[in-house]
């Protein structure tokens, strides 16, 4: 690791130029698509899973599934601070939120479909494909382990009284913060990435970023390994959000086995389905969001207001729009 890292800071310092491009591409990667696809979705599972009181038995084995449900939607990182946040809250015990970080950091819709999909494949069938492909994994193994996760020992408290406009600019700022964690880590490894391209072992890329990943090759199980595994800085995303409740040899043991359980289903649906990817070449980047079109972004706008007004009505008004606002 030291030597990989004097390896790297010379490196800069000899292409200062070609290593501040890379990390400018990875940010505008990060607030042209990351931001506009992550930043809702994050704070929409957020925002429910801490409005929703889990209480008595039933509501504990309702939480881990409701954290499978949106992981699933959300994608690697939702997952990782949804299970964060239970543990934090002490809604999940420690054990159960190490087996949820097993089975609930995985590939999202939104990535599958439309970016690595309809974006990168120009094939919005292998972007389904290749989703379910990558959620088998976190079902089964779920399935698997449900008695164990299930069989929380947080002992049983009274849910504090909360109200909704402290819920909402909590959640909005947890959000701002997790979304800045993904940032740094995407702009640095742009330069890690750039590195390993310029030392001529620029394959090892594949698994160090997936967005890079998934614009180098149309190889679609092998895509379906590198979504499964995730790449380091998936991984150092994960860590960095969830914290305390990831057990990290289990984790690392975890995403090989979803790349590898991945890549065997795709090979097997590429060989039924027989799928096939255009033969254009592929794009140095990914630009593709149909998910959120100008439609979508104006019902999220409305939605936002609508969610603002009944926060205020929720709290004790003073008479001043602007002091209620600020408050």
């Amino acid at each position: 690791m030291v030597i990989f890292c004097l390896a790297f800071t010379a490196f800069l310092l000899i292409n200062p130029k070609a290593a501040a491009n890379a990390v400018k591409s990875g940010l505008v990667f990060f607030g042209g698509v990351l931001v506009p696809s992550l930043f809702p979705i994050t704070f929409i599972t957020s925002f429910v899973m801490k409005s929703i009181r889990f209480t008595g038995a039933k509501g504990k084995r309702m939480k881990p599934f409701f954290i499978l449900f949106f992981s699933l939607i959300g994608g690697y990182t939702v997952g990782a601070k949804l299970i964060g946040d239970a543990f934090k809250s002490k809604g999940i015990s420690e054990k159960c939120a190490q087996t949820l970080s097993l089975f609930c950091t995985n590939a999202g819709v939104g990535f599958c479909i439309s970016v690595v999909g309809a974006g990168v494949l120009n094939s919005l069938y292998a972007g389904i494909l290749l989703y379910l492909c990558n959620i088998v994994y976190s079902v089964v193994g779920f399935i698997i382990f449900l008695p164990e996760i299930s069989n929380s020992d947080v002992p049983e408290t009274a849910p504090d009284a909360v109200r909704i406009s402290d819920v909402f600019c909590e959640t909005v700022g947890e959000t701002a913060q997790v979304l800045l964690k993904i940032g740094g880590f995407t702009a640095l490894f742009s330069a890690v990435n750039l590195f390993l391209e310029e030392s001529g072992i620029g394959f090892l890329s594949l698994f160090f970023e997936i967005t890079t990943a998934v614009n180098k090759t149309r190889n679609l199980p092998l895509l379906a390994l590198l979504l499964g595994f995730g790449g380091i800085s998936v991984i150092f995303q994960v860590l960095s959000v969830a914290e305390k409740a990831v057990d990290i040899k289990s984790f690392l043991i975890s995403r090989v086995c979803h790349g590898l359980v991945s890549f065997g289903l795709m090979s097997l649906a590429s060989r039924l389905f027989k799928i096939s990817v255009p033969v254009f070449a592929l794009s140095s980047g990914v630009s593709v969001l149909p998910f959120f079109d100008r439609a979508a972004v104006s019902l999220s706008a409305v939605v936002s207001v609508i969610m603002l007004i009944l926060s205020l009505e929720s709290k004790n008004r003073g008479g001043n729009l602007r002091e209620d606002l600020l408050q």
